[in-house]
């Protein structure tokens, strides 16, 4: 009878469920992300899952600021009450 035999690391299901919404968010299948997780995880190379929210947030800031100088009639600012969807652990 043939064994079975693990050929990648487990994954708990907090982290796939981050996974999974962070493939959902960026338009991308499940599938690929998970794969490039595995992948990273076998050659020992650590990631950052930067989302949406966090990698896009810095350049509110600077478009406020550009959209205000391009119609000074209009007052402009960043929103001050949103919130990343994500926490850091």
């Amino acid at each position: 009878m043939p064994r079975t035999v693990k050929i990648a690391p487990e994954i708990d299901a907090k982290l796939y469920q981050e996974l999974v919404s962070v493939a959902k968010e960026n338009g991308q299948s499940q599938r690929f992300v998970l794969e490039r997780a595995l992948e990273a995880e076998m050659l020992g190379v650590g990631l950052v899952v930067a989302g949406h929210h966090a990698t896009e947030r810095p350049g509110v800031d600077d478009l406020a600021v550009r959209l205000g100088l391009a119609f000074p009639r209009l007052t402009v600012w960043a929103s001050r009450r949103e919130d990343d969807p994500f926490r850091t652990i």
